[in-house]
Parts: structure tokens; sequence; C-alpha cells
């Protein structure tokens, strides 16, 4: 069984080229590999601002704990509850659309700091 093969977003331009992905994949998975496709790039995933020159580039879903210039450590995510489901999101996403209750718009700890990190005081 081959498998066929297209660019991920044919009609973004300044990701034509980075990643084929083969085509059957869930909505999550697309998502996922768009969002490490723009960190590549140097832009952050949820708020489209540069990453912080001090974001860790290695950083991963693997990572233990939270490290600093990461989202996990960031004073603009929060946690939106949603009947009894919660929703980790950022507050710079300021549109009501934005603020989703669904994992589109969800912050994951590990991704990199965007040029507006502010670190959380705690």
């Amino acid at each position: 069984m081959s498998v066929v093969t297209e660019p991920l977003f044919p009609a973004d331009d300044a990701l034509a080229g980075l990643t084929e992905v083969p085509s059957g994949l869930s909505a999550d998975r697309r998502r996922t590999l768009r969002r490490l496709q723009l960190i590549e790039l140097g832009q952050h995933p949820i708020t489209h601002l540069p990453l912080h020159p001090q974001a860790p580039a290695d950083a991963s879903r693997w990572d233990r704990y939270p490290r600093p210039f990461t989202c996990g450590t960031c004073a603009h995510r929060f946690i939106l509850h949603a009947g009894t489901k919660s929703y980790r999101k950022c507050d710079l996403l300021t549109e009501p659309d934005q603020q989703s209750h669904s994992a589109v718009t969800d912050t994951f700890a590990w991704l990199p700091a965007c040029l507006a990190y502010q670190p959380t005081t705690d």
C-alpha cells in the first residue's frame, strides 16, 4: 500500500515544503503538525507572535516539569472551566470566539514562550 502525501496546508506559502504528511490524518494530528511547523518558523502557534529569544528550542510535551520561557510558566496562561472540562488558554486571545471550549486554542505548558512572556509570580 503506497502512502499519498500532500502538503499540510498548500495555501500557506510560508509553510510549503516544511513537512509533508500522509493523507487521512485526524484533525488533531494535523493541528499538532501545524503547531510544530510554526515553532520551526519561530512563531508561537497560539498567539502568532515571534518566539521569545530565551525560549527553549528543545521544548516538548515530554518535559516532566514546566520550564522557564514556556507557556507553562507564563502569567498569561489560565484555566477556562466549562462544565466538567477544563481548558488551558492564553489571555492574549481576547476575542470571545478565540477562547473556544475546544482543543484549537489550548495552550500547552510545553510550548515555547512568545515575546509577550511574563513569568508567573508563584
